[in-house]
């Protein structure tokens, strides 16, 4: 719910807040980029993952029905040593529990960055000595059965999470991309 000047009601759907959100990070280049809509610049997809047309969004969105084997392969190697980056994507999350992640990137289950919202957590961990020592940003939101915006901007060992175009949590003592390693 958003307020106008008047301090009247506005109604906004789930994209034109999603756009306003995205006005709100930091600008960034793009160097990767997967629309869905053309279908010519995918991710290699796996299992059951898909990309299915999605009204509520207005647009094809990246589907993943949680099973096993089912997930979308950035190319390998993309991540190394980028150690300011800012990562951008909407999503709307179906699962709430359990132990998984929605986004990751490093080289094994040691050295490793991993973003997930389970329940009303939005978090986002990276590591160089597996689960036990995750240097994380994490926030509460209320992420029940709506599209979110979200965005991670590392920067030198800094990591910044926004939802929705609002800063929600910063680890200034985060690790570096590049002390992952190369994959």
């Amino acid at each position: 719910l958003n307020i106008d000047q008047k301090d009247e009601p506005i109604d906004l759907t789930d994209s034109e807040i999603a756009a306003t959100a995205q006005a709100n990070i930091p600008e960034a280049m793009a160097v990767l980029r997967y629309t869905f809509e053309d279908g010519t610049t995918l991710p290699t997809l796996y299992g059951n993952a898909s990309t299915v047309s999605n009204s509520e969004h207005g647009s094809k969105v990246l589907s993943l029905d949680g099973t096993n084997g089912t997930y979308a392969e950035i190319p390998q190697g993309f991540f190394d040593n980028k150690d300011e980056m800012t990562i951008l994507f909407d999503i709307k999350p179906n699962t709430n529990s359990g132990n998984y992640f929605t986004f990751a990137f490093g080289k094994d289950n040691y050295y490793y960055d991993f973003f997930r919202i389970r329940g009303s957590e939005v978090r986002n961990a990276i590591t160089v000595n597996s689960y036990t020592n995750e240097s994380e940003v994490k926030t509460s939101f209320d992420a029940t059965d709506s599209w979110m915006a979200i965005a991670l901007v590392f920067d030198n060992g800094k990591c910044q999470l926004y939802v929705n175009g609002t800063l929600k949590a910063t680890n200034n003592n985060a690790l570096r991309v590049s002390d992952l390693g190369t994959n």
